[in-house]
């Protein structure tokens, strides 16, 4: 496959919903098995369409030598507790059915969960499986990425800044944001958000970037691993659009698992959710994982532009794990 309009054309199945309807439409290409959603996004400005995939929640696992050397309990007690939840045969082969297409996207993301469990073996796995297969891949940290200890057994004494520096060592953008403009009409920006919560510093960092956009007419698109709270009377039990890990429903409405809540979400974090919220006439889409289902959820937000506050519904795509079926995608075209 040789350019983007050749893979467009690849033969596919509707698995649920209708591409009249992106945001819950979800279908598989039919030769690769690969189970996939599409999101367009509007900005108004012409020219050339842009292209973007994201995948998300690939869970790479690997104990290295080094690993076997240091012999960090924290580790070995994750290893013998965690060894069955992923098949790591399955996430390689998916891997390789969907690395591939990275180069003929403008760009592609990871929305966290890149890794397991933090390990020097799994930091090994980023480099080995997703840079050196294309360097220009854009991740997101979740929380798998920075813990030691997921069904261990054995609690973990470090600091989380001390697990941030072996994370840094192999990844190539900052852990907490980035942001880039494409083509003179779309800014992309990434958030650490994987802890359940954002922080003060990336505030400071979003309302530059949000008064930047409104400056020059961009539109921001947020790649994050965990969803918000949409506070949308309609969503306070969304079922998957295609059940891959639960069929639990779940209250996107005001869910004390989800950030902006008004039970738990600490003021920090409230700060972020209300600065995303109230600029909906320049952020038009999230994107995310985490949740290991297909979803489609949208945001109340607001157009503060004008003498009146408006309305306006900001989508978020929640996408399910690249580790599972034969590989999960979600293809975004700026038009």
């Amino acid at each position: 496959m040789n350019d983007i309009n050749e893979f467009f054309r690849q033969p596919t199945e509707t698995i649920t919903g209708s591409p009249e309807h992106p945001g819950t439409h979800v279908f598989r290409f039919t030769d690769s098995g690969i189970i996939a959603r599409r999101a367009f996004i509007e900005t108004k400005k012409g020219g050339e369409e842009l292209n973007l995939l994201q995948l998300t929640d690939i869970h790479l696992s690997n104990l290295n030598l080094r690993d076997f050397e240091e012999k960090n309990p924290v580790v070995l007690s994750t290893y013998d507790g965690r060894r069955s939840s992923f098949n790591r045969e399955d996430v390689f082969r998916n891997l390789d059915r969907l690395m591939p297409l990275a180069p003929l996207f403008d760009r592609t993301f990871v929305t966290g969960d890149v890794i397991d469990y933090l390990t020097w073996g799994a930091v090994e796995y980023i480099k080995r499986y997703l840079y050196d297969r294309h360097p220009e891949i854009l991740l997101v940290p979740g929380g798998h990425d920075v813990s030691r200890k997921c069904q261990g057994k054995v609690d973990d004494p470090s600091s989380l800044e001390s697990r941030q520096e072996i994370l840094k060592t192999v990844w190539k953008q900052d852990l907490y944001y980035h942001s880039e403009v494409l083509a003179d009409k779309v800014m992309l920006v990434l958030l650490n958000n994987g802890e359940n919560r954002y922080y003060s510093h990336q505030t400071e960092k979003l309302k530059a970037d949000i008064q930047r956009a409104r400056q020059e007419n961009l539109v921001i698109l947020i790649f994050q691993h965990e969803p918000l709270c949409t506070r949308n009377e309609s969503e306070k039990s969304v079922v998957p659009l295609r059940v891959s890990q639960t069929p639990i429903p779940r209250d996107y409405h005001n869910g004390r698992i989800f950030i902006g809540n008004t039970q738990t979400t600490g003021e920090e974090s409230m700060e972020m959710y209300r600065l995303i919220t109230e600029s909906a006439d320049v952020i038009k889409a999230v994107f995310c994982g985490h949740m290991h289902n297909e979803v489609y959820t949208e945001i109340v937000g607001w157009d503060k532009t004008g003498d009146i506050a408006q309305r306006v519904m900001i989508p978020q795509y929640i996408l399910d794990a690249a580790a599972y079926d034969k590989g999960h995608m979600l293809m975004i075209t700026i038009r």
